[in-house]
């Protein structure tokens, strides 16, 4: 591989001439990367047409990028690149200082104290959701649909002050066409530009203008109201930048409400759907859930309580290390880097998978079973950092963790004290590795009432 200079030869698979190791990843990528991992070790190489790529699994070399040399690895990938066609420069795909103004502005809103005023409005719309799965107990229920719509409600209520269950379907269907359509072009040797007219980029540029349609009227339904709200979207238009007292354009507000709109849903509603398909199945991890959350009046407590719900929390871990949303992070090298003993030149694409780094058999036992027990202090405790990584590592991770984790306890917690759930699709259920990590199929389950 011609761009990267070194003391140690950077093992990889065979690459090809023009493709490189295209066709090698394109079917079955997360398999690959496993096997690959456990042929070459903790650092490995692929090329994809011209780009080069190393891929880390060591939390030492994982340490080093995303914190001890931050600085010389930037967001400028190929995939941050195309995925700014869908949210433009925002918070998730910024660099440098730009990227620290944004973080200023909007790091209050997230913090735990501030997540935590957003509880009443998030288990108001888990008991609609709750209202929902009884109307249909006894029957299979797509949960895929199901997690995606709450989820969706959750984000637009608890952070814009919005009902959004008019738009859902739309927003879901152009999430959908756009995230294919960005991941396509991730994937693709040849990518067409934006302003051709081919059915696909039709139908992406209209899933940009619904987006669109959706965020502005948010902006204009606040700025012509008189109600004083205390949301994110209020700490947005309010913001200023404590070092130069700028505050945010009106095409900065867009660009990150639509990330946190689509980020905030879509990464959730994955988590929820993996995690209630997982546990569908088995029922003494039911059971214990239930011993946990059985007497709890969600109406009558405060979000610090749900610190209390132990178990609950480790089954949200451990569904967060079997199936990470984001599955995949990449990073730049803007010079020339050393990683161990290896020297990795300018311009090559740094991978870091938490598939990889959450299915490591060297720090979990029975990598791929589901056993919540992993997060037990006696055994988490054990696991070295920068290898439990499902919102990254360093200054750039997620702002939204906290506000992820409480909307997770409260779904599972809530959907168990009324529900027992079985599996009403076939077991072997596979990912898609898309822009997140996705069921391949919608996922039904069985509710019933308590």
């Amino acid at each position: 591989m011609n761009n990267i200079t070194h003391n140690k030869l950077v093992p990889g698979p065979r690459q090809w001439p023009l493709s490189g190791n295209l066709y090698h990843l394109k079917n079955d990528i997360l398999k690959k990367l496993l096997d690959d991992h456990a042929r070459y070790g903790a650092i490995m190489k692929y090329r994809i047409g011209y780009y080069s790529y190393i891929v880390l699994s060591d939390p030492a070399y994982i340490r080093t990028v995303l914190l001890e040399q931050k600085d010389n690895y930037s967001k400028q990938t190929l995939s941050n690149e195309e995925s700014k066609y869908i949210t433009g420069d925002s918070l998730l795909t910024l660099h440098g200082d730009d990227w620290h103004k944004q973080r200023r502005r909007m790091q209050g809103a997230f913090r735990k104290k501030s997540v935590a005023c957003y509880f009443d409005d998030m288990c108001q719309d888990i008991d609609s959701y709750i209202q929902r799965c009884q109307h249909n107990a006894d029957r299979p229920i797509n949960i895929t649909h199901e997690m995606s719509s709450l989820t969706y409600s959750m984000v637009g209520k608890a952070l814009f002050g919005a009902d959004m269950q008019d738009s859902q379907h739309q927003i879901q269907e152009s999430l959908d066409i756009a995230l294919n359509y960005i991941h396509s072009r991730i994937e693709s040797l040849i990518r067409l530009p934006l302003w051709g007219y081919t059915p696909k980029q039709k139908n992406f540029k209209k899933a940009i203008r619904q987006f669109d349609v959706v965020v502005n009227k948010i902006i204009q339904n606040r700025n012509n109201s008189i109600e004083s709200r205390d949301d994110l979207l209020q700490t947005l238009l309010m913001a200023v930048d404590e070092q130069d007292n700028s505050t945010m354009s009106h095409q900065q507000l867009r660009n990150e409400l639509i990330t946190l709109l689509l980020a905030g849903h879509e990464t959730t509603a994955n988590l929820m759907t993996w995690c209630l398909f997982e546990i569908a199945s088995q029922a003494k991890i039911q059971q214990q859930i239930y011993e946990e959350v059985k007497d709890i009046d969600f109406n009558n407590i405060e979000a610090a309580q749900l610190t209390e719900l132990k178990y609950t929390f480790r089954v949200v871990q451990e569904t967060l290390r079997l199936y990470p949303p984001v599955w995949l992070m990449e990073r730049h090298t803007i010079k020339t880097a050393s990683i161990g003993d290896y020297k990795i030149a300018k311009n090559t694409t740094i991978i870091i998978s938490p598939w990889i780094m959450h299915r490591h058999p060297e720090y979990w036992r029975d990598p791929n079973d589901f056993n919540p027990d992993n997060f037990l202090p006696e055994n988490f405790d054990k696991i070295p950092d920068y290898v439990f990584i499902p919102f990254g590592k360093g200054p750039r991770m997620c702002i939204g963790m906290n506000f992820a984790i409480q909307e997770a306890i409260i779904i599972l917690a809530k959907t168990i004290q009324n529900f027992k759930l079985d599996q009403a699709t076939p077991e072997d259920v596979t990912p898609d590795p898309s822009i997140t990590l996705r069921p391949k199929k919608n996922m039904q389950v069985r509710y019933t009432s308590r």
